[in-house]
């Protein structure tokens, strides 16, 4: 199966003091600058950005990513445990939270899983990264998700999927995309991989910053 691969404030400068050749001494009552503390995208510890699948992911219902409508089926706060056995092992006690969700093209044709994880540091994040690619198990990583009763779509039929994945800091983004009917991937299908993945980036671009 083919896969794709803080601010700094400054407070201002002292005036000259007052000496001997400029009258008296005066001391300053001005406050010091509070220094900023940055946000550390590199570890789940330092990291104080809200990670929840409300926040990362946009609301359900149709959503446009490019010129593309999709249908953003369901979401949820999956924990780790969501992860498929494979995917687990590898990880070991390095995930910390697991979001997922489900999605579909506007025809119904492809069937999407968009799902961020949450892990240590950003070298458990890449390590994680590198033993997927490594690993011979068809790509399965993440359970899809079930997309709700008399949204019309089911993933009883799904084949072959395509695959990618992106480290951010300590996240782990996993985009999945197969055909509904089961049948080969095609172009459609990797279309959508990437733009699920835009999704989530465009959230990352804001939420590091």
């Amino acid at each position: 199966m083919p896969t794709l691969p803080g601010g700094r404030y400054t407070d201002l400068p002292t005036s000259p003091a007052d000496g001997p050749n400029g009258g008296p001494t005066r001391t300053s009552t001005r406050t010091p600058t509070a220094t900023a503390t940055k946000n550390d995208w590199n570890t789940a510890t330092g990291d104080t950005t809200e990670f929840t699948a409300e926040k990362w992911f946009p609301d359900t219902g149709t959503t446009t990513i490019g010129s593309t409508a999709y249908n953003h089926l369901a979401k949820q706060n999956a924990g780790c445990a969501a992860a498929e056995p494979k995917m687990r092992s590898l990880m070991s006690s390095t995930c910390v939270k697991l979001i997922q969700s489900v999605w579909t093209n506007s025809s119904k044709t492809q069937i999407g899983s968009l799902s961020v994880v949450s892990l240590r540091d950003n070298a458990s994040a890449s390590s994680l990264q590198t033993k997927l690619h490594d690993d011979k198990s068809d790509g399965e990583y993440v359970k899809f998700l079930s997309p709700p009763g008399g949204s019309g779509v089911s993933i009883s039929k799904l084949g072959p999927t395509w695959v990618s994945t992106t480290v951010s800091g300590h996240y782990l983004v996993i985009a999945e995309v197969g055909r509904a009917d089961g049948k080969a991937v095609d172009a459609d299908t990797r279309a959508m991989v990437n733009d699920l993945r835009e999704t989530v980036m465009e959230y990352v671009r804001t939420a590091r910053t």
